[in-house]
């Protein structure tokens, strides 16, 4: 940029130009505390003052670089994790930096101390310097790391904390300003100071060289103006060579400008191989550090700090052999907005790039990545470049520091320091993940094991993947477990160590049986995958107690008693004044009391903890009845009448399992009472069968039986039928038997859903398919709205078949959003039960239907448009060089019509907000014809056309995406019988048809595990991947392909040799990074061990 014009009014020239030279060092922004603070060039008086003393003013901090760094670069690949292992508090500027081993963090504190970390947060040492630290602490080849603090003393210090030796570079110059050291291959040392010194001492402390950079006195038209040249950049050592950039004055005659200039320094001697003075309209380095290439091409980024326009009637303070003030009238504007530099190794030019859209200010340093994508920071954003083009720019919402440098990782992604907290954006300019911390002015590091530290206001944060952990506190035998991992937003799976399962966060179990269980909790993210296990006890030593509704007193009339127990367990009783004994009379539900009774009870949990004995007295009077025996010491008992009993077991069997010549049957209590004790029969024909006894099972609880059976009938189909003389009593006796082969589930091959529903009149009617194997046995149909309600049965349904069921309904709500659930009561045995109920108001029916037995006459629907999905679609990588790639969220939306006539064209509106939305043409659509459309949506940040940067289309603390409103047809352009289903909103992607994965068999050859998948959900299943593992060790994933809706897939797993874990549990995770959208996911795990 040049200055185009200067106009003077009543000044000399000479006046003029010494007023302008004071704007360009006022503009320059440099250090604040220089204004204030009392100007020590080469004075020693400032080693060793008391720290009072000392000008506290915070310093801006160079970024840190190692001496062979070449760009803003890791070698090491960040965790694809925002997850906080540990923080420290800490008042830091510079960045924190590793020990040569990756295993200790260094950092200097703002008061002076050059603290050490172990990986896991603990403090290791701490080393005092004396006085405030600004920058950061570099680490050489040996070990030891080299700070400098504000007094300018440059410190060596051991790695275990110890004084190495110290160097005062106070005798050369005045303070730091905030510049790290830095080195080269050979560990020698290089500084700078405020007023120009550039100086390299070696590993030992020794002094090598000392140079100044430009001098502290410079001649303009013949008058003397002090300036304060200062070294801004940090410099940079590359094979051989220091590059540095500095601020210097020029005297062009008839007016005064500031360049920018490199220099190039032989590190062997100090002696200045080139300089280049490359920019001379009134441009600032700030802090900006340079960055090298690979290739040795040099970069350096600039900033404008002044804005185009007017300025008029300013005062400002100079220095002509002492202050005077001067008020003038001047413009000035720029024609180059250049921001970007390349030079050669010899201090050629080869090319500047600049763009008005970027703004005026470039931030830090360039980062370039593998394929030559070059990364700027600006004041409004994070641009990437190529080819001098503008791939994209991601609005990073503000910087805090004007050394805030981009550090790409191995895998090309940008991590951005903002004054929100950490960036982590792909390559292509989407949002990977976002830290929200206070402010952070230094660039982040990467640890070998792919941890992020980095530092805020506050705190130093290290950021790794999650790690599994909970806590559980028991009460009996109920224990509440809470999840302790580092994070949120995971994947819960819960092995309590007795058969069961979970996939809450914070489930409560309840336990059968006191004992020692192995509970372990898995937990996975991204590709990540953590599991934490845990000897849980469970030490049940509480009494129950009894509640009863009616307490002891006087009654005028009969009386019902009932009584309850807090929990699990089991009550006997006494109405003949004698004390109740365990395993005495049973209490099944209720008692009727029409004479004065005594009435004893004691309880018994199934821990065998027993209660006290309660007694209750009651008194009935004017009942016509002899109350002599009220008092309960008559031999003769009351006369009480037992009301039929209300509960029952059922035992039901659910699952098979053969193995060396032995039949595993896991039978549960599914009932509300303990079974007795009874037998359990295996049998292949008349002359091949087994016997075996079964004991008490508890309500909710499952016993594993095993049986001796015949070898050579191991994979013949067998049948196992529990109670099969019916010796226990239960309220169902249909689930008591299966048929089984060699290791499969004996659970049902029903699955019953509801695929649509109409209103019609005062009733209801709903289509019902059985998308299972097997046809369903008779079941329920219930239509309810809050506490009213209709019933109605259901007959059989074969396999694949629909069925119309007709319900009467109330008819004032028959309007209204009703709920309708099939097998409701599970008369019908299903493999999945969850998909069984849905809401639905009135003729919200998606799918064509013909008449059937319901009744229903014969009608010609209109048309139906539904959304069936909604993805978002990554093109950049696609499309490199156009930006509209780049510059628009891209959506493809697939619209059917599920109508019973073909539609024409209408359209489909997309909002963000009320003012910002976008209508799409959506085209003419036949019977069940669909059509993608790809929709070019406001930016991830877009506000309005005026201002590029804006709103946040991404929630700027979350990182998530926005709602958007999609409303279908939404001018009724086209008739529909149906608008109900036109409208909804989104967030990510979105889809009405799900797919939803299940493990249904599990075989074993060797150390070959054949694995069959069934989709039972209501879309083709894309291809996913599936984790099979025994511990954290011993993990292994496989692609699963696509698979159709109701069918099933057997895939072959070469697992590890199985002597190696033949007695461990294995575990299957399906689609366990959730690759592919569910419907459900709680089915998607499986332990099992064969």
């Amino acid at each position: 940029m040049n200055v185009k014009s200067i106009r003077l009014t009543n000044l000399s020239r000479i006046l003029f130009l010494v007023s302008l030279v004071l704007i360009c060092v006022s503009a320059l922004n440099f250090v604040a505390a220089d204004e204030n603070s009392t100007n020590n060039v080469g004075n020693d008086s400032l080693i060793g003052v008391n720290d009072s003393s000392v000008d506290k003013t915070s310093y801006s901090v160079a970024e840190t670089k190692s001496s062979t760094s070449k760009s803003s670069s890791s070698e090491n690949a960040g965790v694809d994790s925002n997850i906080t292992q540990w923080t420290n508090k800490l008042n830091v500027s510079g960045s924190p930096v590793l020990s040569k081993d990756g295993n200790t963090i260094y950092v200097c504190e703002n008061n002076g101390n050059v603290s050490a970390f172990n990986k896991d947060g603990s403090l290791k040492w701490k080393f005092n310097t004396g006085t405030t630290i600004l920058n950061s602490p570099v680490v050489g080849e040996s070990g030891a790391i080299y700070v400098i603090n504000r007094a300018n003393i440059l410190y060596s210090i051991n790695p275990n904390g110890s004084l190495n030796w110290k160097y005062t570079i106070g005798s050369l110059g005045d303070q730091n300003s905030g510049s790290s050291p830095v080195l080269d291959e050979y560990e020698n040392i290089y500084f700078t100071t405020k007023n120009g010194i550039l100086g390299s001492v070696n590993k030992n402390g020794v002094l090598r060289w000392s140079i100044q950079i430009h001098g502290s006195v410079d001649r303009m038209s013949g008058v003397n103006i002090i300036t304060k040249p200062y070294i801004l950049g940090t410099p940079v050592v590359s094979n051989g060579r220091l590059y540095i950039t500095d601020l210097h004055d020029l005297d062009v005659g008839s007016f005064y400008q500031t360049g920018i200039v490199l220099i190039c320094v032989n590190t062997s001697n100090g002696n200045i191989l080139w300089e280049n003075i490359f920019d001379q309209n009134g441009a600032s380095i700030q802090y900006n550090s340079i960055t090298v290439a690979s290739d040795g091409t040099v970069y350096i980024t600039t900033c404008r700090e002044w804005n185009e326009g007017l300025v008029r009637g300013q005062i400002f303070h100079g220095y002509i052999d002492g202050p005077y003030p001067y008020n003038f009238t001047w413009e000035y504007f720029y024609i180059n907005n250049t921001s970007l530099y390349a030079f050669s190794p010899e201090g050629e030019l080869l090319w500047k790039w600049g763009d008005n859209s970027t703004g005026l200010n470039a931030f830090g340093s360039p980062a370039i990545s593998s394929n030559g994508t070059i990364y700027i920071v600006y004041n409004n954003a994070l641009y990437a470049i190529y080819n001098g083009n503008i791939l994209w720019k991601y609005n990073h919402g503000g910087v805090a520091s004007s050394y805030v440098s981009p550090v790409i990782d191995k895998n090309g992604v940008i991590y951005l320091s903002t004054t929100s907290g950490i960036l982590a954006i792909n390559p292509n300019g989407t949002l990977k993940w976002k830290k929200t911390t206070g402010t952070v002015k230094s660039p982040i590091i990467i640890g070998n094991d792919g941890t992020i530290y980095f530092v805020d206001e506050n705190n130093l944060y290290a950021l790794n993947k999650a790690v599994a952990n909970f806590t559980y506190n028991s009460s009996n035998l109920d224990v509440e477990f809470t999840d302790r991992t580092n994070g949120n937003g995971f994947y819960y799976y819960w092995d309590f160590g007795d058969g069961t399962f979970s996939s809450e966060r914070n489930p409560t179990h309840r336990y059968s049986s006191n004992g020692n269980y192995t509970v372990s909790l898995t937990i996975a993210t991204g590709n990540h995958i953590d599991v934490f296990t845990l000897i849980v006890t469970v030490d049940d030593k509480k009494a129950p107690y009894i509640s009863v509704n009616n307490p002891s007193g006087r009654y005028n009339k009969t009386i019902t008693v009932n009584v309850t127990i807090n929990e699990e367990g089991f009550i006997y009783y006494t109405i003949d004044g004698s004390n109740p004994v365990i395993g005495g009379n049973l209490w099944n539900g209720s008692l009727l009391i029409n004479k004065s009774t005594v009435l004893r009870l004691i309880a018994v949990d199934v821990s065998g903890n027993p209660s006290p004995i309660y007694t209750f007295n009651y008194i009935l009077e004017n009942n016509g009845q002899n109350n002599s025996n009220s008092s309960g010491s008559s031999g003769k008992a009351s006369k009480a009448v037992k009301p039929k009993p209300i509960v029952l077991p059922d035992l039901k069997i659910v699952s098979t399992k053969t193995k060396n010549g032995f039949v595993y049957v896991k039978v549960k209590n599914i009932g509300n009472a303990v079974s007795s004790k009874c037998n359990l029969l295996v049998y292949y024909n008349k002359k091949n069968y087994k016997v075996v006894s079964v004991p008490k099972i508890g309500k909710g609880q499952t016993k594993i039986l095993k049986v001796k059976f015949y070898k050579n009938l191991a994979s013949k189909t067998k049948v196992a039928e529990i109670n099969y003389k019916k010796l226990s009593k239960e309220s169902d006796y249909y689930n008591n038997k299966v048929k089984f082969r060699s290791s499969i589930i004996g659970k049902s091959n029903v699955d019953l859903v509801i695929t649509s529903t109409k209103v019609k009149g005062s009733y209801c009617y709903v289509k019902i398919k059985n998308i299972g194997k097997s046809s369903s046995s008779k079941s329920s149909l219930i239509v309810y709205y809050g506490k009213k309600y209709n019933s109605v049965k259901v007959s059989k349904i074969g396999s694949g078949k629909s069925k119309w069921v007709k319900v009467k309904f109330f008819k004032n709500l028959i309007s209204k959003s009703k709920f309708a659930k099939v097998n409701f009561n599970k008369v019908a045995e299903e493999s999945n039960y969850n998909n069984n109920i849905v809401k639905f108001k009135n003729s919200i029916t998606r799918n064509s239907y013909s008449p059937s037995s319901s009744g229903l006459k014969s009608v010609v629907r209109g048309g139906d448009l539904v959304v069936t999905s909604i993805v978002r679609l990554f093109l950049a990588d696609k499309y490199p060089n156009d930006p509209k790639y780049y510059n628009h969220t891209i959506y493809n939306v697939t619209i059917k019509n599920e109508g019973g006539k073909a539609v024409g064209a209408s359209q489909l509106k997309m909002a963000l907000t009320d003012e910002h939305y976008k209508i799409i043409d959506v085209p003419s659509l036949k019977v069940g014809g669909s059509v993608s459309l790809t929709v070019f949506f406001f930016n991830e940040d877009h506000r309005n056309h005026d201002e590029d940067w804006g709103i946040g289309f991404t929630n700027q603390t979350t990182g998530e995406r926005l709602t958007k409103y999609v409303t279908l047809n939404y001018n009724k352009k086209v008739s529909e019988d149906n608008y109900n289903n036109n409208y909804f909103t989104f967030k990510d992607d979105y889809y009405k048809y799900l797919p939803d994965l299940k493990v249904t068999d599990i075989k074993r050859s060797d150390n070959i595990y054949s694995i069959t998948i069934r989709n039972i959900g209501s879309a083709v299943a894309k291809s996913s991947t599936i984790l099979m593992w025994y511990d954290d060790n011993h993990i292994m994933e496989i692609t699963v392909p696509s698979i159709g809706v109701g069918k099933s897939v057997t895939i072959k797993i070469n697992f590890f040799k199985y002597s190696t874990h033949r007695s461990l549990y294995k575990y299957l995770w399906l689609n366990y990074n959730k690759k592919i959208t569910e419907s459900d996911y709680i089915n998607n795990a499986v332990k099992f061990k064969i």
